[in-house]
């Protein structure tokens, strides 16, 4: 049994990481490192075709169960080190990535960590970490394992830290505003060369992933953010008016989803764009902040806004990234504490909406 062990900790690994390489994004580290080693993986037959055949699988098989295998396969092997054994050390060593990528997702679910959560992520860690445990110790295996404390001790940070390697090589390149660009290009390119409905397929996919918060650091990257929106509309306008029936359904699968998206980042792009302009104007003195339900308005503080004049300009400067970004109000005030404001309401969509 102890070797079913370690042997299921490996097949794990294996397995996990062949759905990677096989299915999911062309932009993973994983296959820059293989680059390093004179390997083209994503030009192997073994990548076109299974990226043929990527309709036939589920979202849960291509995007959470990698993870849940991942997470099994280090709590067996680490359970393998200690003798099986449950004792104050060896529960460290046993929970600690588990810990790590379970708090991490619920972390994601409240805004707290970057990223999208996942209610399968979450499910298929938990399970990747419960399933190895109640197997394993239900059996009451004795490990003939000899190793002394210091070298359990030393084997259990060489696993971790083997797998946080593999956890690295996993996620996408970072996004640059420059390759976010170069995704919009993509999309617009593809209109010609790709099928309708798979492109409509692909696009739905694509959106469990996309978080076009995660990496802005510019105003630039706001504009480029609105503008992935805007491509989406595209796609969506064009199966809704397709004849086909299965594309219009698809349409409005996709339809669905990025309002979905909308409603989740519009509201942390708006206090993006508060933070952005605020560190912009800092040095004149002029304080940005957002307020509302959901980040609905704007609100600037400075004295150059005693001057009804300047609150006018200002005003019009903003108005069309206001729209965009579908404020619902800007308030100006000339000093901090003050009662009275001047006040436009904005009559901009909601986030809900999907528009050109």
């Amino acid at each position: 049994m102890k070797n079913k062990v370690l042997f299921g900790s490996m097949l794990s690994l294996v397995f996990g990481t062949a759905i990677y390489i096989l299915f999911r994004s062309s932009s993973l580290k994983i296959f820059n490192w293989l680059e390093v080693l004179n390997i083209d993986f994503l030009s192997s037959d073994f990548r076109k075709f299974s990226i043929s055949h990527i309709e036939s699988f589920p979202d849960w098989f291509l995007y959470s169960l990698p993870d849940g295998l991942w997470i099994t396969s280090y709590t067996c092997l680490i359970i393998y080190i200690w003798n099986f054994k449950i004792k104050l050390q060896s529960i460290f060593w046993i929970s600690i990535i588990p810990f790590i990528a379970i708090s991490s997702e619920i972390g994601q679910g409240v805004d707290f960590v970057q990223g999208t959560f996942d209610s399968l992520d979450l499910l298929f860690y938990v399970l990747g970490f419960i399933i190895p445990l109640i197997l394993i110790f239900k059996k009451n295996i004795i490990n003939s394992n000899t190793m002394n404390k210091i070298l359990k001790t030393m084997a259990s940070i060489g696993t971790f830290v083997f797998f946080i390697f593999i956890a690295f090589g996993s996620e996408d390149e970072k996004k640059s505003e420059t390759s976010i660009t170069t995704s919009i290009e993509n999309k617009k390119n593809a209109l010609s060369t790709i099928p309708l409905k798979t492109r409509l397929e692909n696009n739905i996919k694509s959106l469990k992933s996309d978080d076009f918060t995660k990496d802005i650091n510019s105003l630039d990257g706001i504009v480029i953010s609105i503008a992935l929106y805007k491509a989406y509309f595209q796609i969506i306008k064009e199966g809704k008016e397709s004849q086909n029936p299965e594309e219009q359904k698809l349409a409005k699968q996709l339809e669905q989803k990025v309002s979905n998206s909308q409603i989740k980042n519009f509201p942390k792009l708006r206090a993006k764009y508060a933070k952005l302009i605020g560190d912009k104007l800092w040095e004149n003195d002029v304080d940005v902040s957002v307020g509302g339900v959901r980040n609905i308005n704007l609100n600037l503080t400075a004295h150059y806004f005693a001057s009804n004049k300047n609150i006018k300009e200002s005003q019009e400067a903003l108005h069309e990234m206001l729209i965009n970004l579908r404020f619902k109000q800007t308030n100006y005030r000339w000093y901090k504490g003050e009662d009275e404001y001047t006040y436009y309401t904005i009559e901009s969509p909601k986030d809900s909406e999907v528009i050109e």
